[in-house]
């Protein structure tokens, strides 16, 4: 992964922490396991931040949330996602879940 990418992953992950409460890793990684009755009980709202929302909401309820880590390997092929814009789209995500929340 490039040093820019990783500490825009690195950077939304402190955000999300902040606004859950709690510190939380990688807030956007695909790679998640849940049970079908969370899965169920939560209306999800993002697109380009579904990611942190998948793992901001759980948290948020009270649900048990255990993160593992995981190793980045080589992409194959390109991303489609300009890292400022698709970076601050993701940013953006994670403040609104956030908010939505606490709001709740």
């Amino acid at each position: 992964m490039p040093a820019f990418n990783r500490l825009g992953n690195h950077l939304f992950a402190l955000l999300a922490s902040v606004l859950v409460g709690r510190r939380v890793h990688d807030t956007t990684t695909g790679m998640r396991a849940y049970r079908r009755s969370v899965v169920e009980a939560i209306e999800w709202t993002e697109n380009t931040g579904l990611s942190a929302e998948l793992l901001m909401r759980p948290v948020m309820r009270g649900y048990d949330v255990i993160e593992l880590p995981i190793e980045y390997g080589n992409r194959k092929g390109e991303t489609k996602l300009d890292p400022l814009t698709g970076g601050a789209e993701i940013a953006a995500s994670i403040v609104r879940v956030g908010i939505q929340e606490r709001m709740r």
